[in-house]
């Protein structure tokens, strides 16, 4: 069984104009909502063999603040520019030609494309794919991902509850 988790990068506020959109950082908002999610992973054990993440500075910010919590050593994660400047297709495409002897990945991006793949992969209709959501589709090969089941889906708003 295959396994992807997807996770938005935190909060990052449009208020500093002063970045352009590429060099948004999370704010104060956005480390609450990863310290949260932490410890989620964390109770969970999750784990994952692999790290793609988009180039930008919030998803790179919260990629460092995550990883570890993924057993992952952040010096492995692989920065995609499509998964910024891409389309869902694009991502699809990329999950499909994975090498079959990896058996979980975590992708950190941006909406909508992450709330697009997961609503092509498994045919959910999501209501919103908040900064910080994670959610997990699993699979029987990277070739049948567009067969994925979602395994579950939670925001830091899930957490606080």
């Amino acid at each position: 069984m295959k396994e992807i988790f997807f996770l938005r990068h935190a909060n990052s506020p449009w208020a500093n104009m002063s970045h352009s959109d590429f060099e948004r950082p999370i704010d104060e908002k956005g480390y609450k909502e990863l310290i949260l999610l932490s410890h989620r992973i964390s109770e969970q054990k999750y784990s994952v063999e692999k790290i793609f993440c988009s180039p930008s500075k919030r998803t790179s910010e919260t990629t460092d603040l995550i990883s570890s919590e993924f057993n992952f050593n952040i010096d492995n994660v692989r920065y995609l520019n499509f998964l910024y400047s891409g389309s869902v297709d694009d991502l699809i495409n990329f999950i499909s030609e994975l090498d079959e002897s990896i058996n979980s990945i975590l992708i950190v991006g941006h909406n909508p494309m992450m709330h697009q793949a997961i609503h092509i992969l498994t045919r959910k209709n999501i209501e919103n794919f908040e900064p910080a959501t994670l959610s997990s589709i699993s699979t029987t090969s990277w070739t049948s991902i567009r067969e994925s089941k979602l395994k579950f889906i939670f925001s830091p708003k899930d957490i606080e509850k």
